[in-house]
């Protein structure tokens, strides 16, 4: 990982890429949970727990300053395993392994880890920042990933932020998934005061039960009052998944996405009066995007299937891309 094959060594291009994946899929994917393990001298360790804290993530990024050694997917392979098995059968899961070495130092047959992979049905990609391997390309087949080798550094934060938004389920996945209520809780944000009489308020400090630290703020969770730093995520306690209706709403989009809007051809019908045809032009020049207003004479426009309401082009982007919902309908 320290060959300078780019402008950067591979373990800077690594960190560079996770530093800007790590943001960007809590932000598309906030219900879900992220690992990171790193290999070296043959061994798997866990860098962060499978959780949604976005700063526990970055944080143990600094622990990857040098990595030495011989890589091992069997054992990467293996811890994620470890961890991706107490998945519910609801969710998705995946394993994405960034490879810079041609070599794997295994301790047993690495095809008996692929059919346990196959049989709890985890999907592992592969992103190389050297040559094709076979047997990197082999797992990718039989796990229905994707293997990629990089060719420059614009070439890796393309590919990287491939995995950011959550992938269409397969046939196969759709078979074994079951659709399940999910029970959810939505805890309220406290600050804790201890105000004496006569005296300035002070905060009072209490464990929370995430990182067992002293805190004067958290999340109570509603159904045993427990106490924890940051949402989304599971109680400690009683189990309980804790969410905000914001991480919900944004989540529902994926099963509920926004239609494409229909291109609207630019000119108008011609008629053979003169009144008529002024009356057209009259009502195409006063035509404005719904969200931003701007006038879309001469410009592409995008239509809403379902209210027929016209948009710019970057509107349409940001409709689709981010908001996931036309505001004229929501209107209505």
């Amino acid at each position: 990982m320290g060959k300078r094959d780019f402008s950067t060594t591979r373990i800077e291009l690594v960190l560079s890429g996770l530093k800007h994946f790590i943001p960007k899929y809590f932000e598309a994917n906030p219900l879900s949970q992220l690992q990171l393990v790193q290999t070296r001298g043959g061994l798997a360790h866990m860098l962060s727990t499978l959780s949604g804290n976005k700063q526990q993530h970055v944080n143990a990024l600094q622990q990857l300053s040098a990595l030495t050694g011989e890589a091992s997917l069997q054992n990467s392979l293996e811890v994620s395993l470890s961890s991706l098995s107490n998945v519910p059968q609801y969710g998705t899961r995946e394993v994405l392994i960034l490879l810079g070495t041609l070599t794997s130092c295994d301790p047993s047959d690495i095809k008996k880890t692929i059919k346990k992979l196959i049989k709890r049905n985890i999907t592992v990609n592969i992103i190389g920042l050297s040559a094709e391997v076979f047997i990197c390309k082999k797992i990718c087949e039989c796990t229905h990933g994707i293997y990629s080798v990089v060719r420059n550094e614009k070439h890796f934060e393309k590919l990287i932020l491939e995995y950011v938004l959550p992938p269409p389920a397969s046939s196969h996945q759709q078979e074994v998934r079951e659709s399940n209520f999910l029970v959810m809780g939505f805890p309220r944000y406290i600050i804790q005061e201890l105000i004496p009489a006569g005296q300035l308020p002070l905060l009072s400090y209490t464990l929370c039960a995430c990182h067992k630290t002293p805190s004067s703020s958290g999340y109570l969770c509603p159904r045993c009052d427990n106490k924890i730093c940051n949402i989304p995520a599971t109680c400690n306690i009683c189990g309980l998944l804790l969410v905000s209706s914001l991480d919900l709403s944004q989540s529902y989009h994926f099963l509920n996405p926004l239609q494409p809007f229909q291109i609207v051809e630019m000119g108008t019908t011609s008629t053979n009066f003169d009144d008529s045809e002024s009356e057209e032009e009259d009502i195409v020049t006063n035509q404005n995007c719904a969200a931003c207003n701007e006038n879309l004479f001469g410009k592409l426009k995008m239509s809403c299937p379902k209210c027929s309401s016209l948009f710019c082009e970057v509107c349409n982007s940001f409709l689709h891309e981010v908001l996931s919902h036309c505001p004229t309908c929501l209107n209505q």
